[in-house]
């Protein structure tokens, strides 16, 4: 007869045997057949034949696992929980499988994520995840990075590859060797966040918040919001620009080596800004609004407004030298200067409204000093500041002829 449902083998009828009863083939054969029926049935130890049915063990602990090896009792498979598989190495739990299918390497601890990996992490070939990323340990990627969900690293994550990702969220030192991309939000809290890329792009196409050591030696552009906070941030790029379609905002010492070119508002709040671009243009095409110390070595280029309590030229004599009275030929030509009335065109700042000052193309034939230009050598604008110095001379010579006709 076959083993009955707990696996307990029955001899068949007329076993055994009484002493004294002959053997013949209506009782041996029967009786043969069934023990090799039931030997057909059981695991071979040689491996000729698999389980044709579930093959059970025993829970097991991970000091004595229910699947474990002959030269290493200590190691295997067993069960901690219900729905729960483990594996011991050496007699202890190194990963566990819960019944959520969530898998925990280096810890029993379960944080929810489906993968979740507690030490020091290495991924040598192009890495792809589709939803959230969380690091906790060191992890090191040698290649593609790529994360569609939302990624928080409170540890240090290297990569050497492209990375793409959704959200990023970084507490720990981060290092990126190569381009970066973030089409959500990009947060640096506490620690260091480096982008290395000696060629492409670090794109952020969400929020961009840093208040931790943040540096970038490639080219940095952010479609959204662009805020610095209690913090270090630096941009390095030899080349390339710096480009914020969002607002800037900026409460800590931030310093941009290149170009900057903002396209909503900067507001500079407690911190330095600091622009020390060798060439190329600060350009700012909303609000700048500075409420600390702001310094800018190339050209700021602003289409909207600018607010301050003030605005102080650069004018002390230390800086300058062939100190002398401003020429008379300067006022000869005084009256050349022509005061309109006009309307913005469509495209300028204030398109449609009625304004009135001096044109700089007209300017620039007669006070060409007091005229900004762009890099092909067309006029842009004019530094009115300059103009007073003019103006101050004229009224001093109408004062003078004055006291002149008062004097007769």
């Amino acid at each position: 007869m076959a083993r009955n449902g707990t696996g307990t083998y029955v001899l068949p009828a007329g076993n055994p045997v009484v002493a004294g009863t002959t053997i013949d083939s209506t009782w041996a054969n029967p009786t043969l057949s069934d023990i090799a029926s039931a030997l057909t049935g059981s695991l071979p130890r040689d491996g000729q034949a698999g389980m044709t049915g579930p093959f059970k063990l025993a829970d097991g602990n991970a000091s004595f696992p229910a699947f474990g090896f002959n030269g290493d009792a200590s190691t295997g498979l067993f069960r901690p929980a219900a729905g729960t598989i483990g594996i011991s190495v050496l007699a202890g739990e190194k990963l566990r499988i819960n019944s959520a299918g969530n898998v925990m390497i280096g810890s029993t601890s379960d944080f929810g994520e489906k993968l979740q990996v507690t030490g020091t992490t290495r991924l040598n070939g192009a890495t792809s995840l589709l939803s959230t990323l969380a690091v906790t340990g060191a992890t090191t990627l040698s290649s593609t990075l790529g994360v569609t969900g939302a990624t928080t690293l409170s540890s240090t994550l290297n990569v050497t590859g492209l990375s793409t990702l959704s959200t990023l969220n970084v507490t720990g030192a981060t290092a990126f060797s190569g381009a970066l991309n973030v089409v959500g939000n990009l947060s640096v809290d506490t620690n260091k966040f480096v982008v290395l890329a000696a060629s492409g792009n670090t794109t952020v196409g969400g929020t961009m918040n840093v208040a931790g050591a943040t540096a970038i030696a490639g080219q940095l552009t952010a479609t959204g919001n662009f805020a610095v906070n209690v913090n270090k941030f630096n941009v390095t790029a030899a080349t390339g620009n710096t480009a914020i379609a969002g607002t800037l905002g900026v409460a800590g010492l931030t310093t941009i080596s290149n170009v900057l070119q903002v396209t909503d508002n900067l507001n500079v709040g407690a911190g330095n800004f600091v622009v020390t671009a060798s060439n190329g243009s600060a350009a700012l095409t909303g609000t700048l609004t500075v409420g600390s110390a702001a310094t800018m070595s190339s050209t700021l280029a602003v289409t909207g407004e600018v607010t301050a309590p003030s605005f102080n030229a650069t004018s002390t004599g230390k800086l300058k030298k062939n100190q002398k009275k401003l020429p008379a030929s300067y006022l000869v030509d005084f009256n050349k200067l022509t005061p309109k009335q006009f309307v913005w065109k469509k495209g300028a700042y204030k398109a449609g409204l009625t304004d009135f000052g001096f044109i700089a193309e007209e300017v620039a034939m007669i006070y060409p000093e007091a005229v900004g230009k762009d890099v092909q050598g067309n006029a842009t604008g004019i530094d009115y500041g300059k103009l007073t110095t003019i103006l101050t001379a004229k009224i001093q010579e109408l004062e003078a002829r004055l006291q002149t006709l008062e004097g007769k």
